[in-house]
């Protein structure tokens, strides 16, 4: 019988039937790799040699393995380390009271990491779609992040589906867009979460709260409309804001045709404290002497943007304004002397035509006379524009000279507006002025101007 002895173990090795005893020192144990890298929840086997004092490697040798931090390294009896936290750990292989080491260090695993970790998002209530917001989703740790997917989780009786999250991948790095829909909400805050999950063992999910922040003004009108007069008559509206303001918000109100109405004040700054009081605006209709009818104008109201402010994005609103007319379309007719009339081979008599409003477009009139052949008139058209609308214009009045003794004749005048070319607001407008004519054949001149002088007594038209 031959036997070994192996660090002041016994080994028997029968060879023969002489017994010889050996004993072996036991020099080493190594571990192998000496320096290692493991992720987080991965694992990794180990090795030990154990060499004697000659350097020949000692097959069989059971070690007996262990790890100075169990919390961030595990190693079993077979050498088997499980990373469980980053960090980093020796472990240690031992035989007979020889120990070798390894130093482990566990890297953190594949994590979901968000920038920035909160959205805020501004808008208008009512108005046009906020812009997209884009987070950029990165891996925190080490090893491959994949299987991602995002899910809008909306708080307990809050308005849903207002909020799409949208990933441009499943493994990072990705980009998640959110989008709003507001057109269905009214003013107001508005919460929700999307979650970001993968669907690697042990990664946390990442959670990224989202604020919707809806901005607006309401306007309200007495009676449910704004009516003024030229006559300079007030009306009234009043604006307040819809959700409390970080920071003063200033509106300015706008008369978009201050011809026709203006308005007071022309600013209006809300604070902290006074947001939901409502503030009065008031109308004063404006005079003109324009014939324009019954306007429509509108007031507009913007907010003074201020970047970071749910109000910078509101978009301007305005009400309609009703200003109600005071002109009326007409036209005077005016003569020299106490009435018209002419003579035969005399020079011809004139009246005038003038307007007593301003049009907005050309006014046409025709003349004319009852009876061309005892008498004309000239211009048989006169234009008024809206800028010489009050400047008067004359007519002559002639009586044709004939061979006829027909004594004193009375003549009907027409001026009338000529439709087809005039402001339609001074359609239908005519006039007549009675004139007379006299014979230059009477017998008694004398007699005649007397009579001349009593017939140029009319009345005015």
């Amino acid at each position: 019988m031959h036997r070994t002895w192996i660090a002041g173990t016994l080994v028997l090795v029968q060879a023969c039937a002489t017994e010889n005893v050996t004993e072996v020192i036991v020099a080493s144990v190594s571990v192998r790799p000496a320096n290692a890298a493991v992720v987080e929840g991965g694992t990794m086997e180990f090795d030990a040699v154990v060499t004697d004092d000659g350097g020949s490697a000692l097959v069989g040798a059971g070690v007996a393995w262990s790890s100075d931090a169990p919390d961030v390294v595990f190693v079993d009896a077979r050498g088997v380390a499980q990373a469980l936290s980053d960090g980093v750990a020796t472990i240690e292989a031992s035989f007979r009271g020889v120990t070798g080491s390894a130093t482990v260090v566990v890297l953190p695993g594949p994590s979901i990491e968000l920038s920035p970790v909160t959205v805020s998002i501004l808008g208008g209530a009512g108005g046009t779609t906020p812009p997209s917001q884009g987070v950029r989703i990165e891996n925190g740790g080490d090893g491959p992040l994949t299987g991602l997917v995002a899910e809008v989780q909306y708080e307990s009786g809050e308005p849903t589906g207002w909020l799409t999250a949208q990933l441009a991948a499943s493994a990072s790095p990705t980009t998640l867009t959110l989008t709003s829909d507001v057109e269905d909400l009214p003013a107001g805050t508005y919460d929700a979460t999307v979650l970001v999950t993968s669907d690697r063992p042990g990664v946390e999910d990442a959670a990224l709260p989202v604020r919707l922040s809806l901005a607006g003004f309401t306007l309200v009108e007495t009676q449910g409309g704004t009516t003024v007069r030229e006559t300079g008559t007030t009306d009234v509206f009043t604006m307040v804001l819809d959700l409390e303001p970080a920071a003063n918000v200033s509106l300015t109100v706008t008369s978009m045709d201050p011809g026709e109405a203006t308005v007071s004040p022309s600013r209006l700054t809300f604070t902290r404290s006074n947001w939901s009081t409502p503030r009065t605006v008031i109308v004063t209709g404006v005079d003109d002497v324009v014939v324009d009818g019954d306007q429509t104008i509108l007031v507009s109201v913007s907010v003074e943007g201020h970047p970071g402010n749910a109000y910078a994005v509101v978009a301007d609103r305005g009400i309609q304004v009703t200003v109600l007319d005071d002109e009326v379309a007409g036209f005077e007719l005016t003569w020299t002397g106490s009435g018209t009339a002419a003579r035969e081979g005399d020079g011809p008599d004139t009246f005038g035509v003038v307007l007593t409003a301003q049009p907005l477009s050309d006014v046409v009139f025709t003349v004319s006379v009852d009876d061309v052949a005892d008498a004309s008139v000239s211009p048989g058209r006169l234009t008024f524009t809206p800028s010489g609308w009050n400047l008067p214009q004359h007519v002559s009045f002639t009586a044709v000279d004939d061979s006829a003794r027909d004594g004193t004749r009375q003549r009907t005048l027409t001026v009338s507006v000529d439709s087809a070319a005039s402001d339609s607001a001074f359609h239908g407008l005519s006039k007549t002025l009675g004139a007379i004519t006299l014979d230059e054949d009477d017998e008694d001149d004398d007699d005649d101007d007397d009579d001349d002088d009593r017939s140029r007594r009319r009345r005015r038209p």
